[in-house]
């Protein structure tokens, strides 16, 4: 009888969480560790790594479904990950190390960094040139890290956040304690002059991304983002409706981009910031670092080894029992409209209480979208899937549970 209640337990956490999940549009994925996620990268939809805790590396090659960790000797916190391909990558610690690998965090390498504050951010322009930031430090290599020399960034003492476009242009985002402010620099030389864009005594913005020379955005404390639109000679406040610090912002075009921070806050914008929208996490764990590979797919991770997941931009799966009678037999239809634009419905049958994922691939065979992933009671069920922000082509869903496994074709016309 116990082993039955044990079991019945687990059932009923894992069929409420999944529920939760499709509720919230973003998915736990396990990370097997509960240190402190500071920073996570991905080079495409697949290869990801994510960083924290004392010396904790973890890689993924499958999208996030599994996480390995890699060994590399740092017994300090780390900050910042960066990979500029699928194997040369750096990630930096509190106490000054700087690590490399040349074949995708198998094997990691001590590099020279001549400090011993904290370092918090990396920015590489190409495999070469790459800086990195940190307590009262700006660093910069030209070739890979072989050699790190210092650049002069004036009255500073902690840098947040750095991007870089090329070899020349560039932001970071800090804090002047001597007088207080909240500061973000930019550079047009490759880092050896900084000339100031912004100060503030009552923000701090703790991230930054442009998606080309003059369409940028900042996100910091109290929940504040501001955008420009001339490369930050001019920035302006965008309203968001959270008020926690947010610690990571990131966009995949002009129009769509999300913003991560405390107590689970995450935010998503579809029109450049005109309007930012909070997306439900299904947690209160703190987010430090965001990352999105396409306009659907992204993670972000925290506080506790907290990895979430999102395959619709972090939109609310739609899931709809459409019948109260029990289906006979599992099936899934076809997709109607089909050929559509830009959305289209699907429905499928259960014929009892199962375990169901419903995916969309591309023509290529890759996931691009989970539609279900959760278990569900017997019954006949329609979702809908958006593909407004993919082009036109033929594209694949797939359905599995129990036993059963069915993938039909649909069609998209723009």
């Amino acid at each position: 009888m116990k082993v039955f209640s044990f079991l019945l337990c687990i059932f009923f956490f894992m069929y409420t969480s999944s529920l939760l999940q499709a509720q919230t549009g973003w998915f736990i994925q396990t990370s097997g560790t509960t240190d402190f996620l500071n920073s996570v990268h991905f080079e495409n939809s697949s290869t990801g790594w994510t960083a924290g805790g004392i010396g904790t590396i973890l890689k993924t090659v499958d999208s996030g479904d599994n996480w390995v960790i890699q060994p590399q000797g740092v017994n300090e916190q780390l900050n910042a990950i960066f990979f500029v391909d699928l194997n040369t990558g750096w990630a930096v610690s509190s106490d000054g190390s700087i690590i490399k690998t040349t074949n995708g965090g198998n094997n990691w390498v001590q590099q020279t960094s001549g400090v011993s504050l904290s370092l918090e951010a990396i920015w590489f322009a190409d495999n070469n040139t790459g800086w990195i930031g940190g307590g009262r430090t700006l660093l910069k290599t030209t070739n890979s890290g072989t050699n790190w020399f210092t650049q002069t960034i004036g009255n500073l003492d902690y840098i947040f956040s750095l991007f870089f476009l090329n070899s020349n242009t560039g932001w970071f985002t800090g804090y002047d304690y001597a007088n207080s402010l909240g500061i973000l620099r930019q550079t047009v030389n490759g880092g050896t002059t900084w000339s100031s864009q912004y100060n503030s005594a009552s923000i701090t913005y703790l991230s930054i991304y442009f998606v080309n020379d003059n369409t940028g955005w900042a996100a910091g404390t109290g929940g504040n983002v501001m955008h420009t639109t001339n490369g930050g000679s001019n920035w302006i406040y965008q309203t968001t409706p959270v008020t926690a610090d947010l610690f990571s912002v990131y966009f995949t075009n002009l129009n769509f981009g999300w913003a991560a921070g405390y107590d689970g806050v995450i935010i998503r914008t579809i029109d450049g910031g005109n309007n930012w929208v909070a997306q439900n996490t299904g947690t209160s764990f703190d987010f430090r670092s965001i990352w999105f590979a396409d306009n659907n797919t992204g993670w972000a991770v925290g506080q506790h080894g907290t990895i979430l997941k999102t395959t619709t931009g972090g939109d609310p799966i739609g899931i709809k029992p459409i019948s109260n009678e029990v289906p006979a037999e599992y099936s899934l239809h076809q997709n109607y409209p089909n050929p559509f634009n830009p959305s289209t419905v699907i429905r499928f049958d259960v014929p009892k209480t199962s375990f169901a994922k419903l995916t969309v691939y591309d023509v290529l065979g890759r996931e691009i979208s989970v539609l279900v992933n959760e278990y569900l009671k017997a019954g006949s069920f329609k979702t809908e899937w958006n593909a407004s922000s993919y082009p036109s082509g033929v594209y694949f869903y797939k359905l599995i549970t129990d036993g059963f496994s069915e993938t039909r074709k649909m069609i998209l016309i723009k």
